[in-house]
């Protein structure tokens, strides 16, 4: 009698789901790493705001935050601006950006959101991009920003931050 050699159904089955299973739980935990890893840019985003406007403001405390300007220093910075279209000068209105502290263009949410977190945090609904809360100055500013999740001790929702650090 000759013994047939190879793999019955019911055997192809219990691999395919078996495979099929750890793609599933691979699946989400590199879903649920991603979203640590984006809080965690943007709680690293934000404290490296704080410390350029810091280091900025102690270098000299006559710098100002400025709106972008086609890469110029254009009109002081206001409530509810972006922070990536704002720049440190020397002087509104007129002469080149200051980047030596930080390059804001930079900063920007990892989720890219299209549009800068509300001056009332409270009122979004997701991620927005860092803003400011109220009329920004190197030594008094309020920074908003969003975590999906629990990350540094932070609640997942709405954040700001100001010139001591992360406030909530």
């Amino acid at each position: 009698m000759q013994k047939k050699q190879g793999f019955t159904l019911i055997e192809l089955l219990v691999v395919i789901g078996i495979i099929g299973l750890l793609a599933t739980l691979g699946v989400v935990a590199f879903g649920s790493a991603q979203q640590r890893a984006r809080d965690a840019k943007r709680v690293a985003d934000v404290r490296a705001i704080t410390s350029a406007f810091g280091a900025a403001y102690n270098e000299s405390s006559t710098y100002v935050l400025c709106k972008d300007n086609s890469g110029a220093c254009g009109l002081a910075a206001a409530a509810g601006d972006d922070i990536s279209k704002t720049r440190i000068c020397a002087v509104c209105g007129s002469g080149s950006p200051i980047t030596s502290f930080i390059n804001l263009n930079t900063v920007k949410d990892p989720s890219t959101p299209n549009s800068a977190c509300d001056k009332d945090i409270t009122n979004v609904n997701g991620t927005c991009n860092y803003s400011f809360a109220t009329a920004p100055t190197l030594s008094t500013y309020t920074v908003n920003f969003w975590t999906e999740g629990a990350v540094s001790g932070l609640a997942a929702g709405a954040h700001t931050a100001n010139a001591n650090g992360i406030v909530n």
